[in-house]
């Protein structure tokens, strides 16, 4: 489980596990296609219809020979293909979409605070990243519990969530906000530069 985030383990935790389809055999047809194109759905719809559109209008107003008949047939199938993929597109998208977290009651809240301000106060004290397994371990909470405050410290910007390479595990650590105890965070490469560069002084 540790080399799950934490936004996984909220599918994992659902009581209905959606598999990714695509992982289901080497096999690639057209829907796995269809969901790995970079092309968005209302795109595909858009261009299918054109097709399909263009391809009656020609067969209702020319009448054309053998090669024209099949450029307006394949026109007509591409088209309707076309349609048919972007819709299979939509739909996966919206299965794969998280779903929306609920507004948290007063109760509640109070009870994710406290729970991560603990979190806070253990990996002040470790001074080290930890994994889900280790802070459910030394919290004894259940993973639920645990899972829920890391959510919620996420959210708020409280938390640094990280890969250790080493391990290949996912480890936690606390952001450093005002008024609140942790470890540093993380720089981009422009910001470290800039503050190892000297200052300029005008002469």
């Amino acid at each position: 489980m540790a080399r799950h985030r934490v936004g996984e383990l909220v599918v994992d935790s659902q009581p209905v596990a959606v598999r990714d389809v695509d992982a289901a055999g080497p096999e690639l047809d057209l829907k796995v296609l269809a969901r790995r194109s970079p092309l968005s759905w209302g795109f595909m719809v858009s261009t299918g219809l054109a097709l399909a559109l263009g391809g009656s209008l020609a067969a209702y107003i020319t009448t054309t020979g053998f090669f024209g008949t099949a450029l307006i047939s394949s026109m007509l199938t591409t088209g309707g293909g076309l349609v048919f993929l972007g819709l299979h597109k939509r739909r996966a998208l919206e299965v794969a979409a998280p779903p929306p977290m609920r507004a948290l009651s007063a109760s509640e809240q109070v009870v994710l605070r406290e729970r991560s301000r603990r979190i806070r106060a253990i990996l002040a004290e470790t001074r080290a990243p930890l994994t889900f397994e280790r802070l459910v371990e030394v919290t004894r909470w259940t993973s639920e519990a645990v899972l829920s405050a890391l959510l919620f410290m996420k959210e708020r910007g409280e938390l640094v969530e990280d890969l250790d390479l080493d391990t290949g595990e996912w480890v936690y650590a606390a952001q450093e906000l005002e008024g609140v105890p942790g470890t540093a965070p993380s720089l981009m490469l422009e910001e470290r530069r800039s503050r190892s560069e000297p200052l300029e002084t005008e002469e």
